[in-house]
Parts: structure tokens; C-alpha cells; sequence
């Protein structure tokens, strides 16, 4: 493999290191300057590329307090990203599977940023409201007024039969022998062997 020299080659400061080329290549595509080595050669060393440091400050189930941990952190001026955040989106039993949604802060010491996630948001949703829909008239009883109501044992059994007859239904018409027989002219009816 050729490799292109120039350490402002385009290619080079993108990878990070050398781009290399087919042999039969003799000019580097991106800046004009000439491949040099072989395949037996080696492309020289560059430095490594440049790594942020990141880490991860917290694990959610679900995606609404990450996102409220997320917003919480940005607005004290953190760089933070949710990692996995879209697999759990299209399905949270996900969540499970790949750990959780983390919470990804960038150049800032994680301990400093699990303070300022506990005092921006220590308990993301504890303060809202529990939402509380007045009784339907089939939630309240109509002799007492207590809201300890549940259907009745007959309601159960209406739907227990109907299902059952729904499973009769269908099944009457592969398991029936019929017997007996009619004629469409003058209606008469008999019974068949």
C-alpha cells in the first residue's frame, strides 16, 4: 500500500493518519502530492487521534427523566449526550437489553457533574401533580357513594358465556354431522342414515 506524505493532506488530518492508496495510485487524489512506500512498507507514525473524554453519570429505564437529566445538565452549561436513547424510543422493553439510556457527559469531571444533576434535578418527577379524573357514575356506587367498585360476578360469567358460545360458533361448522336432509323444492324434510 502507497501513502500520501503531506501531513496537511486533507485525507491525513480527517483520519488522523496517513490515507493509503493501491499501488497503481501514484498521486494522493486529495492533494495532489506524490504516494510514497509499498505494501511492505509502513505508514508513518502520526499522533493519535484526538479522543474527548467522556463519561457516563447516569442510567435510565425510561426515556422522560433522561431527557429531564439531559435538560437539567445542558442548562448548567454541560456537554451531555444520551447514549441508546433511540433504540429504547422504538421499544422500551429495549431498555433492558442494551442497559439503559446513559447519560454521557463530555470534558467535566463526573463527579462534579452527578453534583450538579442531584441539585438541578434530584428527583425528576416527584414534584408533578398525580392527576385525578372525577368518578364516572360506573366508579361510584349509587347506594353508598364508595369508589371500592368492581364488575359483578354475572358481567363475568355474560362474558365467559359469550365467549364460549363465540368458540361454538365456529367450531359447529367443521365438527357437525348433519342428519338430517330437505328439499328446496316442496320443503319436505327427512333424517338421512
Amino acid at each position: 500500500m502507497r501513502h500520501c506524505p503531506n501531513p496537511e493532506c486533507p485525507e491525513t488530518i480527517i483520519l488522523g493518519r496517513p490515507a493509503e492508496y493501491r499501488d497503481e495510485i501514484a498521486r494522493c487524489p486529495a492533494c495532489g502530492t506524490d504516494l510514497v512506500g509499498h505494501s511492505s512498507d509502513a505508514p508513518p507514525e502520526t499522533s493519535p487521534p484526538l479522543e474527548i473524554p467522556a463519561t457516563c453519570v447516569a442510567v435510565f429505564r425510561d426515556l422522560g427523566p433522561a431527557y429531564a437529566a439531559r435538560a437539567a445538565l445542558e442548562s448548567h452549561g454541560y456537554s451531555v449526550f444520551l447514549r441508546d436513547e433511540h433504540i429504547v424510543s422504538i421499544d422500551w422493553l429495549y431498555s433492558q437489553a442494551v442497559g439503559g439510556i446513559k447519560l454521557i457527559v463530555f470534558d467535566a469531571p463526573p463527579d462534579e457533574a452527578r453534583e450538579a444533576l442531584a441539585v438541578a434535578a434530584p428527583d425528576v418527577f416527584d414534584d408533578l401533580p398525580e392527576m385525578h379524573l372525577p368518578p364516572t357514575p360506573y366508579d361510584v356506587c349509587p347506594k353508598c357513594g364508595s369508589e371500592d367498585v368492581e364488575p359483578s360476578a354475572s358481567v363475568n360469567r355474560i362474558k365467559a358465556l359469550s365467549l364460549l358460545f363465540f368458540i361454538f360458533i365456529l367450531l359447529v361448522p367443521f365438527t357437525a354431522h348433519w342428519e338430517s336432509m330437505s328439499c328446496r323444492s316442496c320443503g319436505h324434510t327427512w333424517k338421512a342414515r
